[in-house]
This record gives structure tokens, sequence and C-alpha cells, in this order.
């Protein structure tokens, strides 16, 4: 299918969700929220709009964050009053969609529609003081993360690392949060309903942080992937269970969990048994990327050895579970 058809065709599929979410929250109110970090497209939604614009910055208090570039919102009164807006904004998004589907890599500056239901906040400013409070996680005595949840890239993962009073919490009181993953498909992350109680307010767990830092891997390992000498890629769910094993087997660093998740998937699960590999992981212990660097050094028939161990391996678990 012609690209530029195809980016017609998801922008008319996405506009249809919206409106369907709008239409059943009974508003026709609507936020949406831009990053532009990499790329503003500011200048670019503002050219020959006979209506002026006007943007809400996020105040999100982080030692990386210049409040000048920090991330803001777009206020809507009324999306059908501002259907040619809103049309230039899903052009934009299917377009940053396309380059990482097509380049692997990419800025994703339009980030979310959000769905404002009446009386839920007053204005732009109100909803952005809130939002910027949950952009920022503290680590016990660690430096403060930035959590850029709001992030397409982030938030598609956040189901599986967020439990449901987290996922309720993170976006409270919105009902919903509308975005578009990298193929240009409208998702909507929305949190399970909760009854007990009033909403806790939005918290990180120490044990959640890694799984974080793994979201930041993912790109250059899918990029990565492309290379191997597979029939299929591996989904990002797969290539995301790799790096969460490297880091449980105490593999630290992006270089080394990478190569871990490069070895699973190309030799077997089973791989880390071998005494070459379990030599490794031990030595990157106390030598984070020593793992990658010795990996590096093995023969083609090492790999092909640890290949044939970890198969036996896991002939014997299916066997014998």
């Amino acid at each position: 299918m012609n690209m530029m058809v195809e980016s017609v065709l998801l922008a008319e599929q996405a506009t249809r969700v919206l409106r369907t979410c709008l239409r059943d929250l009974g508003t026709c109110t609507l936020a949406i929220l831009i990053d532009p970090t990499v790329y503003d497209p500011w200048d670019e939604l503002c050219a020959d709009r006979p209506v002026q614009m006007s943007r809400a910055r996020i105040p999100v208090r982080h030692e990386d964050v210049e409040p000048d570039s920090s991330p803001y919102l777009i206020w809507i009164d009324d999306e059908e009053c501002q259907e040619r807006l809103i049309s230039d904004v899903f052009r934009i998004s299917v377009r940053e969609c396309s380059a990482v589907s097509v380049a692997g890599r990419g800025s994703r500056s339009v980030c979310g529609w959000l769905p404002i239901p009446g009386g839920l906040f007053r204005d732009a400013s109100e909803l952005a003081v809130l939002l910027g409070t949950r952009a920022v996680v503290s680590q016990a005595s660690e430096r403060p993360l930035y959590f850029r949840f709001y992030d397409p890239r982030v938030m598609v993962h956040l189901d599986d690392i967020l439990d449901a009073s987290q996922q309720g919490a993170l976006i409270h009181p919105l009902p919903v949060w509308l975005y578009l993953n990298d193929l240009g498909e409208m998702l909507s992350y929305r949190p399970v309903e909760s009854s007990k109680g009033p909403m806790e307010a939005f918290r990180l767990r120490r044990e959640q942080f890694p799984a974080l830092e793994c979201i930041a891997w993912l790109p250059d390992l899918r990029r990565q992937s492309k290379s191997w000498a597979m029939e299929l890629p591996p989904d990002d769910a797969k290539l995301m269970r790799a790096l969460r094993t490297a880091q449980m087997r105490g593999l630290t660093v992006q270089e080394d969990c990478s190569v871990y998740a490069t070895c699973s998937i190309l030799l077997g699960e089973q791989f880390y048994l071998h005494a070459y590999v379990a030599g490794a992981i031990e030595e990157a212990a106390e030598r984070p990327g020593r793992f990658a660097s010795r990996v590096a050094g093995l023969s083609d028939e090492q790999l092909q050895e640890m290949q044939r161990s970890s198969r036996s391996e896991q002939l014997f678990a299916r066997r014998y579970s």
C-alpha cells in the first residue's frame, strides 16, 4: 500500500477512535500533549491558523528539563470546531510513527490525546501542574528520575510494569489516555476502575526502576534484531522479556543486557547455563561491560557449542516438566 494512502487511513482510524471516546464520555473538550525535546511542531501547527493558539507548559521540576523546552498541552474546548487542528496533529503524529517504523528510530513529539469530561479541570494549566507531579519519581536516596510516562514508546509497556492501583494513580482523575503506537494505531491507556477507598499518590517501587531502563534500551535492541538471521524478528514483548531476564541474572548495564538478550533469542533461553556464560556473568557483577566483551571474544565453535547445549537443556525441560 502507498505510504501516503496508508498514513491517511491511519489518521482517519485514529480520528474515529477519538470521536467515539469523546462521545462516550459526553464531552467535546480535549487536551493534546506535545513533547518538543527533539522536534517542536508548534510553528507548523500555528501556520495559517485563523484562530490564535495557546499552550500550557507542564512544569517538570527536574534538572534535565529546561522550562522553555518542557512538554506542553494544547487545550481544545470544542473538538468539532477545531477539526482542522486535530487533523493536522494526527498527520504529524502518523508521520512520526512512519519514521519509527521505517528507520527504527525517531522522535515522538505528539504524545497523547486526553479527553476532558465536563468540569474536571478549569483550564490547561491546572492539568499541566498535575501531570508535572507525575513526571518526576524518587529513588530513595538516589537522583530523582525524569519519568517520561507520557511518551507512547513508554506508555505502551506500562501495563506490564505497573500494578492496577499505580495505573489508576498515574493519570487520575483522567478517565483515559489515547496515543498512537509505533504502527500508527490508536491505543487507549485506561486503568481499571477501583472502588477501594481514595486514590493514593503515584509512586514507583524500587524493583520497578530496572524495567524502565529496559524500555529505554529497547529501541536499540529492536534495530539490532532486524539484522539477525531470523524468518521474523522478535516482537517487543519478547525482547523486553529477554532484557528483564538479563537484569535478573545480575547484569546491570545496557551493553551487557543487550548482548545477553541477543544470545538468549539466537542461541536459546538456556544458553546462560553454559560454563562460558556463567563465568562471564560472574565477572560482570564486578566489572559492568565485561559480559559483552567476553561474549564478543567467543569463537564460532564456542557459540555453536552453546547453542547445542541450550537446545539440549530445553528439550530436557520440556520432556520432564
